[in-house]
């Protein structure tokens, strides 16, 4: 994530938030554990939507199942699937898709649980949008980024720190 900016861009408007549904079943045995939905804007586009769901559940599954996944968040003193439930995810408004959405995909402030989704989002890969997922739940469990903080790792090294620890 870029930061949240000054937290204006909502829109002045209510924003509405649904949990999408699980598209479609496995068939056969149910999974063994429930995995929960992302919390969705309903601005959210359907192709959007889609690739959340999808890139939220993989996401969810491997903080699950990876012991060096998850210690990414407790090492920020967070429970990783926590994180995950906390966030909320909403479009990219106008001005940040012309800013911010043409060197990112998504973007969080350090400590907040609204994550922008650009349009780009809707066009990875499945597992690159899994490993977006969790680098966005990074930055809601307090972890920064270079340039807003010089000390911080880039979002090219969060992202390999996430594709290495998480198996992405």
């Amino acid at each position: 994530g870029f930061g949240g900016g000054s937290g204006r861009g909502w829109g002045g408007g209510l924003t509405v938030w649904v949990s999408a549904s699980r598209r479609g079943g496995r068939g056969g045995a149910a999974p063994p554990r429930p995995l929960p939905s992302p919390h969705v804007s309903m601005s959210v586009s359907d192709t959007l939507e889609r690739k959340l769901e999808a890139a939220f559940e993989l996401a969810y599954e491997r903080v699950q199942d990876s012991p060096t996944c998850r210690a990414l968040f407790s090492e920020l003193g967070h429970d990783a699937t926590e994180m995950l439930r906390r966030s909320r995810y909403v479009p990219a408004n106008i001005m940040q898709e012309q800013r911010v959405c043409r060197r990112a995909v998504a973007f969080t402030g350090v400590g907040s649980p609204a994550v922008r989704l650009c349009r780009g989002f809707g066009r990875l890969a499945l597992e690159r949008a899994a490993m977006v997922v969790i680098h966005e739940a990074l930055h809601t469990a307090g972890l920064p980024e270079w340039p807003l903080d010089p000390e911080a790792m880039t979002s090219a090294e969060i992202n390999a720190l996430v594709g290495r620890s998480c198996d992405l």
